[in-house]
C-alpha cells in the first residue's frame, strides 16, 4: 500500500496547478493518516511539499479549489507535526513556549490557517481556531511567506507585511519558534 501511495504522491508533486486542482481531491482520504509512511518512504516529503507550495499560485488555487487547497494543507501539516517530534531542538522550544494558537488569514483569498503549539507538540489545519492567542492576516503571498518561511515573522511585522491581533510580547517569543519550525520543514 505505501509503494502506491508513494508513486501517487511522486505524481501528484510534478503536476501542473490546474492538473493538482483536479486530481488532489481524489487522493487525500488514501493520503491522510499514512504522511509518516510516506515520509519513511520519501524521507525529503515534507520539504518537497513545501517547494510545490512556493511555486503554486496558492490565491488562484485556493480560490478555484479549496478542497483540493485544504487537503494539501492538512497533509503539509501532517508532515511537519511529525518532523517536530523528531527535532530534539525544536520539540524543546515549543516546549518551553508553552501553550499558543494561531490563525492566518490571507486577505485577498479564502486562505485560513491555524496552527497550535501546545506540549512540545504542533499541529495545524485548514480554518481558523475557534479561539486563537494571535492571529496574523495580510496576502496570500505574505501569509504563505511567513508560514513557510521566506518571510521572517519579526521583520514581515515590522516592515507591515502582514498585520498581528494579540500580545506584542507572546508574537516575540513565537517567532523564533516560527522561523525554526519553517527551516525544518523546508529541510533546513
Amino acid at each position: 500500500m505505501v509503494e502506491e501511495l508513494k508513486n501517487i504522491v511522486e505524481k501528484l508533486l510534478v503536476m501542473s496547478d490546474d492538473e493538482l486542482m483536479k486530481e488532489l481531491p481524489k487522493h487525500i482520504p488514501s493520503l491522510m493518516g499514512h504522511v509518516k509512511e510516506l515520509m519513511d518512504a520519501i524521507p525529503n516529503l515534507v520539504p518537497r511539499m513545501i517547494k510545490r507550495l512556493e511555486e503554486s499560485d496558492v490565491k488562484r488555487f485556493v480560490k478555484e479549489a479549496p478542497e483540493a487547497a485544504k487537503g494539501f494543507t492538512n497533509l503539509v501539516w501532517e508532515g511537519v507535526s511529525i518532523l517536530a517530534e523528531k527535532s530534539p531542538d525544536v520539540k524543546s522550544d515549543m516546549e518551553k513556549l508553552g501553550s499558543v494558537t494561531m490563525n492566518f488569514k490571507a486577505t485577498d483569498s479564502p486562505l485560513e490557517v491555524n496552527m497550535k503549539i501546545s506540549g512540545g507538540k504542533v499541529t495545524g489545519s485548514w480554518g481558523l481556531a475557534e479561539k486563537a492567542d494571535l492571529e496574523f492576516s495580510g496576502s496570500t503571498e505574505n501569509i504563505m511567506g511567513l508560514l513557510l518561511g521566506s518571510i521572517d515573522p519579526l521583520r514581515g511585522f515590522m516592515l507591515r507585511k502582514f498585520s498581528m491581533k494579540g500580545g506584542m510580547s507572546l508574537g516575540m517569543k513565537v517567532a523564533p519558534v516560527m522561523s525554526k519550525l519553517a527551516k525544518m520543514a523546508r529541510g533546513g
